[in-house]
C-alpha cells in the first residue's frame, strides 16, 4: 500500500513539474504587458507547483493523475475559491482537493487523460447510441411526413416501430415507388 501511495505521489510530482515547465514555456513567449495581465495566474500556478505535491493524499494523487494538467485544475480551483492572496493552509488545501473529487465538476471543465480503456469504451458506446437515436429520429420523421394514407394510425405506428434501430428504410411500408424515393432523399 505504501508503494502505491509513493508511486501515485511520485507520478503526480513528475506530472506537476512537467505541467509547470509547460506553463513557463508559454509565459516566456508573452509580452511584458500580457505577463502583467496574467500575474494572478502566474502566482497561483507557481504556488501550487511548489505546494501541491506535498499536500496530496494517495486518493488526491490518484484523482489528479486523471487530468492532463492537474496543476491547472488545482490552481484554477484555488483562485476561484480563495483568491490569489490567501495563504495556503493544509486544511484549506485538503478541503479543496476533497471538494474537487467529491463534486467531480473538473472532469467537465478540464482535459482528462485518454489512457483509461474502460472510459473510452463507455464514451464510444454513448456516442454510438446518440448516432442511432438521431438516425431513428430522422427515419421516423421521414416516415411520418410520407406515411401512406391507406394505412390506419395503428398500422403506421407499427411500421414506424418496426423501423427503429435499422439502418435501412423498409420499402414495403410506403406502398408505391414515389413515396419510397421521397423518404430516401430525406
Amino acid at each position: 500500500m505504501l508503494q502505491a501511495e509513493s508511486n501515485a505521489k511520485t507520478r503526480l510530482q513528475q506530472k506537476v513539474a512537467h505541467n509547470y515547465a509547460s506553463f513557463r514555456e508559454q509565459w516566456l513567449k508573452l509580452s511584458p504587458a500580457e505577463l502583467i495581465d496574467r500575474c494572478e495566474e502566474l502566482e497561483a500556478v507557481t504556488r501550487m507547483a511548489k505546494t501541491l505535491p506535498d499536500a496530496v493524499s494517495e486518493d488526491d494523487a490518484e484523482y489528479l493523475l486523471r487530468f492532463k494538467n492537474p496543476l491547472e485544475v488545482v490552481s484554477d480551483a484555488w483562485v476561484s475559491r480563495n483568491g490569489i492572496d490567501a495563504l495556503i493552509v493544509d486544511d484549506e488545501m485538503g478541503h479543496l482537493l476533497w471538494s474537487l473529487r467529491d463534486h467531480g465538476d473538473a472532469e467537465d471543465d478540464y482535459e482528462v487523460e485518454d489512457d483509461d480503456p474502460e472510459q473510452k469504451e463507455v464514451q464510444v458506446e454513448k456516442e454510438t447510441n446518440e448516432i442511432l437515436l438521431a438516425e431513428d429520429a430522422v427515419q421516423t420523421t421521414a416516415y411520418i411526413a410520407n406515411a401512406p394514407d391507406c394505412c390506419s394510425g395503428a398500422e403506421q405506428l407499427g411500421n414506424m416501430l418496426g423501423m427503429l434501430g435499422t439502418d435501412l428504410m423498409d420499402e414495403d411500408v410506403y406502398h408505391d415507388e414515389d413515396q419510397v424515393q421521397i423518404s430516401q432523399t430525406v
